[in-house]
């Protein structure tokens, strides 16, 4: 019974505009949004939600893995306010409709949740991570103007979309000269027991960043032994903020130490901006200034990233970063790479 009453709050609500999801789908938006779920796993999500409604208050529920990244980000700075957002991974339909969302964004990877929510009349936009092979800067893109539509910010999130699109034209442009491309890795998880590679958006930022993946056909992430990353030899590891290895874990390890990423030292730990930054971010245009100096330092020695970092912070979410918040940023902690 007390299911049905909480459903008949969504049964008449007014409606405000009609836009498609990542699917093509038409989802009736309300004409007031004051409660957003981010439900199903998509964990990168609320950062973009917060940076273009510039406030937290419209969250009313976010993943367990989104809510750890912010509170070690440096959005936690100038909205500490995020540790009142409720956080949880429920996908429980009775439990959802407590929240009393107006909106719901769902992973398509969690498209019964998503489906059921739709149904029962919470307008839920489903959001897919893996647009065109997972293209980040269009799956990022697709985000953007969806969040931008709910929240009538099209005009900041096009913007950001123009910058990601000019910084990676003037990226292409300028490794026309690079003569070869490293070998790179990127680590999604290392323990003494186990170690994951990406696949995911690795494909294509590293080769957006001029260099090659030494795993280049996983679709996701997928366990490898060290055998296999020794017979590859890697010129350059990346490790993400999926897990709390640092570069030194490896640096330190005896059983790593004839990679020539390890003999040369190109282990690096990849930003945590707004969100971590190997998953759609609001900041891929300075990731990937961020990568190509890292893959060439020679063609790109005149990039300034903590000018870059400065600069795009202010011009797109009014945020005047301390030299504190920009080192917080590039060296991230270990507690990064918590999820859950």
């Amino acid at each position: 019974m007390k299911f049905f009453a909480l459903l008949l709050i969504y049964v008449n609500l007014s409606i405000g505009l009609s836009l498609k999801d990542s699917l093509g789908k038409t989802i009736e938006i309300p004409n007031k949004i004051e409660r957003i779920a981010v439900v199903g796993g998509m964990w990168p999500l609320p950062s973009i939600i917060i940076l273009l409604d510039s406030k937290t208050n419209r969250l009313s529920q976010i993943p367990k893995a989104s809510l750890n990244a912010l509170k070690e980000s440096v959005l936690y700075d100038f909205y500490p306010e995020i540790l009142k957002i409720h956080s949880g991974n429920t996908e429980n339909i009775e439990e959802i409709l407590k929240l009393n969302p107006d909106l719901a964004f769902c992973h398509q990877a969690n498209r019964k949740l998503c489906d059921s929510l739709n149904k029962i009349g919470i307008p839920t936009i489903t959001l897919s991570v893996n647009i065109d092979n997972y293209n980040y800067k269009l799956t990022l893109k697709n985000w953007l103007e969806i969040i931008g539509k709910v929240l009538d910010k099209e005009n900041l999130a096009q913007k950001i979309i123009d910058k990601n699109e000019k910084v990676q034209m003037s990226i292409q442009n300028k490794l026309k000269v690079a003569k070869q491309k490293p070998k790179a890795l990127i680590l999604h998880r290392y323990t003494e027991n186990e170690i994951v590679a990406d696949g995911l958006f690795a494909n294509y930022l590293l080769e957006a960043s001029g260099a090659q993946n030494i795993f280049p056909n996983f679709v996701g992430s997928k366990k490898v032994s060290l055998e296999e990353i020794y017979s590859l030899n890697p010129d350059i590891i990346y490790i993400t903020n999926f897990t709390s290895a640092m570069p030194q874990d490896l640096l330190n390890s005896k059983l790593w130490e004839g990679i020539n990423a390890i003999k040369n030292k190109h282990v690096y730990k990849i930003p945590l901006g707004t969100y971590r930054w190997f998953a759609p971010s609001a900041e891929f245009s300075i990731f990937l200034m961020w990568l190509s100096k890292h893959n060439h330092p020679e063609i790109f020695s005149s990039i300034n990233i903590e000018k870059e970092l400065k600069e795009h912070f202010k011009e797109f979410y009014n945020i005047d970063l301390k030299e504190t918040q920009m080192q917080k940023i590039l060296h991230p902690s270990r507690k990064a790479g918590i999820l859950r």
